[in-house]
């Protein structure tokens, strides 16, 4: 790297990425470049990032600085892992701009995969189980806190997944559960009305009501006992439901 550093073939810009990407990084994205020609006809990896950093400095784009020399070497060094990728940085269509811009969009999607992986630990933990229909595997549990509900929301597309709606529900005194698959995944999302004693909402994806045929619908009925139960405190220990829930 030090040789390489030294070499006076190359720009200034094209040594500050190849210093961001460091040796080992570079080697591989080599290493991945010679894949697609065995007998080393190949351009070297350092060749073609002088180029791309050429091809960028004429095109008169965003400086080079302004992106950010490690940003760009982060963008690079993903290139190896593509075999489309490679090809297409072989063609000479592979522009720094294009590879950054590859490498942002992918940054976003790991985002929000972990925010959605979050999302479902908090949506999940310490529910409380009050009831399995074995027929459906839909386990009714609990929401008890805002996260409960807002996995629900963001799951089945309704207003809970909001967290501020999600916590004024919970604030005003509702009673919310869910029938979950497996006992994580929300199918239905019901409220209970204490005070009418009833069901009052039992929703599924798309805030659509429940079809009096389906199995989610069975499976509510069976649960009504347990659901009783479960608000006895505060409601008479059986319950009805409202029949603006169901889809004839």
């Amino acid at each position: 790297m030090e040789i390489l550093i030294q070499d006076k073939r190359y720009s200034d810009q094209t040594i500050a990425v190849v210093e961001q990407m460091g040796e080992d990084r570079l080697n591989a994205l080599q290493v991945a470049i010679a894949g697609h020609n065995p007998e080393g006809q190949l351009p070297s990896a350092i060749r073609l990032i002088d180029g791309m950093v050429t091809k960028h400095e004429i095109s008169e784009g965003v400086a080079l600085g302004e992106i950010g020399y490690a940003t760009i070497a982060d963008a690079l060094s993903e290139i190896g892992s593509s075999k489309g990728a490679i090809k297409t940085l072989l063609k000479g269509k592979m522009g720094i701009q294009r590879a950054v811009d590859a490498h942002r969009q992918r940054a976003a999607q790991a985002s929000a995969m972990a925010d959605k992986q979050l999302l479902r630990e908090l949506g999940i933990a310490d529910t409380a189980t009050l009831y399995v229909d074995e027929p459906t595997d839909l386990h009714l549990v609990h929401l008890a806190t805002p996260e409960h509900c807002q996995y629900e929301g963001v799951s089945l597309v309704h207003c809970l997944g909001n967290l501020a709606t999600a916590s004024s529900y919970l604030s005003r005194g509702a009673l919310l559960y869910s029938l979950r698959e497996g006992g994580t995944e929300p199918r239905v999302t019901i409220e209970v009305n204490a005070a009418q004693s009833a069901v009052t909402q039992a929703r599924g994806k798309n805030d659509q009501p429940l079809h009096e045929h389906s199995r989610e619908y069975g499976a509510l009925r069976r649960s009504l006992a347990p659901l009783a139960a479960h608000v006895a405190l505060i409601a008479p220990p059986e319950l009805t439901i409202t029949d603006t829930i169901i889809r004839h």
